[in-house]
């Protein structure tokens, strides 16, 4: 059964669970993976690829001592990621601390303020953004360079060692989440994309807590201290033209605060000299500046608008397309499709496990094989004749074309017979059908050529070369006895291939002896 619930994509913690649980699947054995698959079962399976996996993963964790390694390491990515940011807020503030330290007696420059904390970050952004331009054409551009290297591997190292914190401090299960995080990072070429945009969103969260350091240290300056601001420059700047562009650069909030925007009069008034250890328009025997505490508006802006705005859309976009990347994650690994080909399939399930004493009928146990049916838009299917079987080939195309809707596409090939050629040519016919062309597959057998371990073999390699959604179907002659066709309908059931089907009474002719 089925459920018809749309899922959400899986999460990064989801995705590192995901890999370390397909590595302990690996190496469990069948009788582990049939328990886990009729636990499984008890509920109806979700229809989409990603709610079987969400749930898989959820019905197996108890048993995995390292379960939760992926939840682990996002929440340790995310702690170090706003210690990260904790830590540049510091440096922010720090940072601001120096710039707008006033002791009275020289005044704070606000030129200096604005190349170190507007200028400085208005070119990151603009790199930041040449960057992510690059990476969207050529994902390895940046590959080897020591320094980028160096902030990579200090916030993956940061949420991995937070996640082997959480994960628990015991030595035999650290142990395991080391191992653990040894194979998903041999892995993480699966996730790329994912990890350089978690990297990307961690530094601007960075970014966004260093202007906010710096912001509030002027606010909380200016809140209770008189801070002196002026202007200062070796170069031929006159007020009027400085105001003019500074001005143009206060347009954004200008109408919303005017007292933000500087004028020509104030940039007279707090024109400086350190020469003189005076305001320009100061009259004999004092130090002038009237005014010079009207600039903090304008650099408080500046911040918000120029340094920390930025930064906050690009945390926005990087958390968007982060959220992309998640949901276009291929989950179609060989892996991945043998997990959901056994949830999905007949379960074999045994008394005894693995006892060579079990001789039960084959079959005895796992869910009976289907039969087969109708492919929505097939108009043509592939035609297989296995060890030679002999039959009427028009009751087969009539079979074909009266109960499927298709018709045979060129001559019935052979498999299993003595010419191996034969078999590579049909596989090699298989893998050129067309994606989009759900022709099935039609395997024509007799009875008493019992199926063997030739038969699974080519079974899989005819799988392989179809896909994992191309229907196959294995249709049974005339004759033989009803213990052969059982014997079929077991074997087939205990194959466990969901897009596999059985017709033994097809009602083609056999023409053998």
């Amino acid at each position: 059964m089925t459920t018809d619930a749309r899922t959400h994509a899986l999460s990064f913690g989801e995705l590192v669970d995901l890999e370390v649980a397909l590595w302990h699947d690996a190496q469990a054995d069948r009788a582990q993976q049939e328990a886990d698959a009729v636990r499984l079962r008890r509920d109806p399976l979700p229809r989409e690829r990603v709610g079987l996996l969400r749930a898989w993963l959820d019905d197996t964790r108890a048993r995995r001592s390292d379960g939760h390694v992926g939840t682990a390491w996002a929440t340790g990515l995310s702690a170090a990621t706003g210690l990260f940011a904790l830590l540049m807020a510091g440096a922010g503030w720090g940072v601001g601390a120096g710039l707008f330290r006033y002791t009275g007696e020289h005044p704070v420059n606000v030129l200096t303020a604005l190349v170190a904390l507007v200028g400085a970050q208005v070119a990151l952004v603009a790199g930041t953004l040449v960057s992510l331009t690059v990476l969207h054409f050529s994902p390895q551009a940046y590959e080897g360079i020591p320094l980028l290297d160096m902030v990579r591997a200090a916030v993956r190292g940061a949420g991995r060692a937070v996640a082997r914190f959480l994960a628990g401090r015991g030595a035999d299960h650290a142990a395991a989440v080391r191992r653990a995080l040894g194979y998903v990072r041999s892995r993480q070429g699966l996730y790329a994309p994912v990890e350089r945009l978690l990297i990307v969103r961690a530094l601007q969260v960075a970014a966004i807590g260093f202007n906010v350091g710096a912001l509030g240290n002027l606010l909380f300056t200016v809140a209770v201290s008189d801070v002196a601001f002026s202007w200062a420059t070796t170069l031929n700047w006159t007020p009027t033209a400085l105001a003019d562009a500074l001005s143009r650069a206060a347009v954004p909030w200008a109408w919303a605060w005017p007292a933000a925007c500087p004028d020509a009069s104030l940039l007279e008034a707090t024109q400086y000299s350190r020469l003189d250890a005076a305001f320009a328009d100061a009259s004999v025997g004092t130090r002038g500046g009237a005014g010079a505490g009207r600039w903090w508006p304008f650099l408080a802006m500046s911040v918000l608008v120029y340094a920390l705005l930025p930064r906050v859309l690009l945390f926005v976009g990087s958390h968007v397309a982060l959220r992309r990347a998640l949901a276009n994650v291929s989950l179609d690994t060989p892996e991945i499709d043998r997990l959901e080909r056994r949830l999905r399939g007949p379960v074999v399930q045994r008394a005894h496990g693995n006892d060579p004493a079990d001789t039960r009928p084959v079959g005895d146990g796992a869910a009976p094989v289907a039969a087969p049916a109708q492919v929505a838009g097939a108009a043509h299917a592939v035609c297989v004749r296995w060890r030679d079987a002999r039959f009427r080939v028009g009751d087969l195309d009539g079979l074909l074309r009266d109960t499927f809707g298709v018709t045979r596409e060129g001559p019935v090939a052979s498999a299993g017979g003595y010419d191996f050629a034969e078999d590579e040519a049909l596989l090699a016919r298989v893998k050129a059908l067309a994606v989009d062309d759900p022709a099935p597959l039609f395997v024509v057998a007799e009875p008493w050529a019992s199926p063997d371990r030739a038969f699974k073999r080519f079974i899989a390699a005819l799988r392989e070369a179809a896909g994992v959604r191309r229907h196959i179907n294995v249709l049974l002659t005339t004759g033989g006895e009803a213990s052969d066709r059982a014997l079929w309908g077991g074997y087939l059931a205990e194959l466990g291939d969901p897009y596999l089907a059985l017709d033994p009474d097809a009602g083609v002719t056999s023409e053998s002896a």
